[in-house]
C-alpha cells in the first residue's frame, strides 16, 4: 500500500526537526506522507522523492509536495553517484526490495547521506496492492542486516525503526535519536 505505519511518526518528525536538514530523500514516497511531513517542519527543506509508481505521482499529486520527483525503479539511484542527502528516509520501503538491492541502497547511502531512518515491519504478510505488484513484501529484514554499520533500532509491535549514522553525520548523532525516542515512544525496546 502506499501508505506506511505511523508508529514512529513523532519520533521521525522530531528526528528531522533536531537534525535541521536542507535535503532529504524520500524513497518510496508512495502517497507523500514524509515529503507533506517534512513540509511541515520546515517548507524551505528540498525535498526529493523517489517513487516507483507512476499512478502514485499523478493520484497523490506528488509534484507539489516534492521539489524533484523521480519515477523509476529504486536501483537506478546507484547511479547519481554524486548526489548527497542529509537524511534518507525509506517509511516501509525496504520489505518491498530485493533483499540485494536494498542492502546495496544501504552501502551506497551510508556514503552519501548523513542519516538514514528505515521505518520497516517484522513478518507482516502483504501482496500486491490494486494490481501494483511492487507493494508486495518480498524480503525480510532485521537488525542484524543493519550490524554492519553505526545504527540504533527501535521495536514497538511487529514495526521497527533503524537509523544508520552516514559517514558524513554531523547533524544528529545516535545518541540523540536514542533520547528522541525515548521522549517521543511509549513501550519502547531498544535493539542493538
Amino acid at each position: 500500500m502506499p501508505y506506511s505505519v505511523d508508529v514512529f511518526d513523532g519520533a521521525i518528525r522530531n528526528m528531522i526537526a533536531a537534525a535541521n536538514p536542507q535535503t532529504v530523500l524520500d524513497i518510496g514516497s508512495g502517497a507523500g506522507k514524509y515529503g507533506r511531513l517534512i513540509r511541515s517542519i520546515e517548507p524551505n527543506i528540498k525535498c526529493i522523492g523517489f517513487e516507483i509508481e507512476q499512478d502514485y505521482i499523478k493520484e497523490f499529486n506528488l509534484k507539489s509536495i516534492y521539489d524533484e520527483i523521480i519515477c523509476a525503479n529504486i536501483s537506478a539511484l546507484l547511479d547519481r553517484v554524486d548526489d548527497h542527502f542529509d537524511i534518507a528516509i525509506f517509511g516501509n520501503v525496504l520489505e518491498h526490495l530485493p533483499k540485494s538491492i536494498g542492502t546495496d541502497l544501504l552501502h551506497f547511502l551510508v556514503y552519501r547521506a548523513k542519516l538514514i531512518i528505515i521505518n520497516y515491519p517484522f513478518a507482516e504478510l502483504q501482496d500486491s496492492y490494486e494490481g501494483h505488484k511492487h507493494e508486495a513484501h518480498i524480503s525480510v529484514w532485521s537488525k542484524d542486516d543493519f550490524k554492519q554499520f553505526d545504527f540504533l533500532e527501535v521495536q514497538q509491535g511487529q514495526q521497527r525503526l533503524a537509523v544508520i549514522s552516514g559517514f558524513d553525520n554531523d547533524i544528529l548523532s545516535l545518541s540523540s535519536v536514542r533520547k528522541i525516542c525515548n521522549g517521543t515512544i511509549k513501550k519502547l525496546k531498544f535493539n542493538r
